[in-house]
């Protein structure tokens, strides 16, 4: 088939056809116009309709950016039915081949209609860049409305007894707020996250959370604060401030880092102690001997809370020490043998469960998006395909633990967590946006799905399941900065990705000396300039930026 490249030509033979005008808009680094160009537009039927029925016309951003301008702002790529006049009748974006051989079809006749004339048309018709088929959201709406009815509406928080605020449940309805702009979700939030800061549970003076309260009011604490409890309030506090402005949640997260540093930090390793106990001031953890614990999953949970810290805070001491620290996690945990280890007693100890694996992962999922530190795409995406290949049921759910053949009794049981199961499948589509890897997206897919028709019997636990099932059913938001690592104008568009609050973002740094084979899989263009970010949503392109006000403005 022919395709025009004037507009001009392209109308006046559209008029001697008398067919309508399709208007391919691209641009090379779009992954929605590779897949039009490798798929769709080299279907059979598709040409056929084509070539028979329309008059074509392809136009690149950059080379033609008088027709960019005209009839571009909708991303890449773009798909647009013109008349005779050049007026638009409707637009698509990627659709593959039965999609856009219906619209096709549709639209064969409509050379001589008015403006718009075939929007309604299509309408109806299916879209093609909304994520694959999985969970429906609605789950995530029963979800979040269990949660809803049996929090506490004065003090917030779950329980009548021992009180707790369960992180993943207000992470859960902090990103639902985003999307929905219920209130009811945003006091929630704020209720619980005020409550909690100005209750005894709350350490105020030398910061940090005891590990839950006696009373609704969040008072008579329990007499511990565990590291893990802490990283998941950190994050917490951390996403609340982001998304709400609330200043003295600012303060509550830098007290949180301050005491983990001042009280749980062991200066051999860098890598912070289990718990403390109130009485002794110690760091103490309940097994023979009374030692420090050094445990790889609340080590890595507190990493990728100090990753999210650097950002928010506008403090990069602390993506410093959370560097340091996964570095060492990742050398000193990860064996061959065992994959990866629960505990470090100078020397790796125990195999590690699933709550290690999810931990680790996310830690080194969060240091590419944070930090932009892509050495630890390699190992991440070893562990992420171990653990699916070691630790996999029957139903497509992630067991407790690897298969021991040595053990007994109640240890021959691997049961299944849905909490630690969400954390991981949220880790595991991350990494597959980041390396490309429509796998393992389809994998932490499939984990999800295997907790569709029991997620209620895990209570206040499915809130991490609710989250990430929400996540899913929309593709993330992708920007890839391409730029030399530590230059200034690559850390500012870095940092002006990062800082808006958005709950379904996957932020990438690329840089052309290190990193030229992921950016020759991305497709995006070669160039020795300043940096530059590309923006993306599933197959479509929607721009790219110079400097961070043109980046605040896609982003918007």
């Amino acid at each position: 088939m022919h395709w025009h490249i004037s507009l001009d030509e392209a109308l006046e033979r559209a008029k001697e056809r008398s067919t309508p005008v399709l208007l391919y808009l691209r641009t090379a680094w779009s992954p929605g116009c590779r897949a039009l160009e490798t798929g769709s537009l080299r279907d059979l039927q598709v040409l056929g309709l084509l070539d028979r029925h329309y008059t074509c016309i392809k136009a690149d951003k950059d080379e033609q950016p008088d027709l960019e301008r005209s009839y571009g702002g909708l991303g890449w790529p773009t798909l647009l039915w013109l008349n005779h006049e050049g007026k638009p009748l409707a637009h698509s974006s990627y659709l593959p081949p039965r999609q856009l051989s219906q619209r096709l079809m549709l639209g064969a006749d409509t050379g001589s209609s008015p403006a718009g004339a075939l929007e309604e048309c299509f309408a109806g018709l299916e879209t093609s860049n909304s994520a694959e088929d999985g969970v429906p959201l609605s789950l995530a709406d029963e979800v979040l409305e269990h949660l809803l009815a049996s929090s506490d509406p004065v003090h917030g928080g779950w329980g009548k007894r021992q009180k707790f605020p369960h992180p993943e449940a207000l992470h859960f309805a902090t990103v639902r707020w985003s999307r929905t702009g219920d209130d009811r979700l945003r006091k929630l939030v704020l209720c619980t996250l005020e409550a909690m800061e100005q209750g005894a549970i709350h350490d105020a003076s030398k910061g940090g959370f005891f590990r839950y309260a006696g009373k609704p009011d969040w008072s008579e604490p329990s007499e511990e604060k565990p590291l893990g409890a802490n990283a998941g309030r950190l994050l917490t506090y951390l996403e609340a401030h982001q998304a709400f402005a609330a200043s003295s949640f600012a303060e509550t997260a830098l007290g949180i880092l301050n005491w983990l540093e001042e009280t749980l930090r062991d200066e051999k390793t860098g890598l912070w102690y289990a718990c403390q106990d109130r009485s002794s001031g110690s760091p103490v953890e309940g097994g023979a001997g009374g030692n420090p614990a050094l445990y790889t999953d609340r080590n890595a949970l507190a990493v990728e809370a100090l990753l999210k810290a650097a950002v928010v805070l506008d403090q990069d001491n602390w993506q410093e020490r959370a560097l340091d620290n996964l570095t060492f996690l990742v050398r000193n945990l990860i064996t061959v043998r065992e994959g990866v280890h629960h505990e470090w007693k100078g020397l790796p100890q125990l195999p590690g469960m699933l709550s290690d694996r999810a931990a680790l992962l996310r830690a080194m999922v969060q240091a590419m998006h944070s930090a932009g530190d892509n050495r630890f795409l390699v190992p991440a995406v070893t562990l992420a395909r171990g653990t699916l290949a070691s630790m996999s049921a029957h139903d497509g759910s992630l067991l407790d633990r690897r298969h021991q053949p040595a053990a007994r009794g109640s240890l021959t049981e691997r049961p299944e967590n849905i909490h630690w199961n969400a954390l991981f499948a949220e880790a595991c589509i991350r990494l597959g946006h980041m390396a490309r890897a429509k796998e393992l997206v389809h994998d932490g897919r499939r984990i999800l799905a295997a907790f569709q028709d029991d997620w209620r019997r895990f209570g206040h636990w499915s809130a991490a399941w609710g989250r990430a099932v929400d996540l899913m059913n929309a593709h993330p938001l992708h920007i890839t900065v391409v730029g030399p690592s530590g230059a200034d104008d690559t850390r500012s568009l870095q940092l002006a990705a990062l800082r808006p609050y958005v709950a379904n973002r996957v932020v990438q740094t690329l840089d052309p000396a290190k990193d030229q084979t992921l950016i020759e899989h991305a497709a995006l263009p070669q160039w020795s300039g300043p940096a530059r970010a590309f923006v993306h949503q599933g197959l479509l392109a929607l721009g790219e930026a110079r400097n961070p006000v043109e980046l605040e403005r896609l982003l918007s």
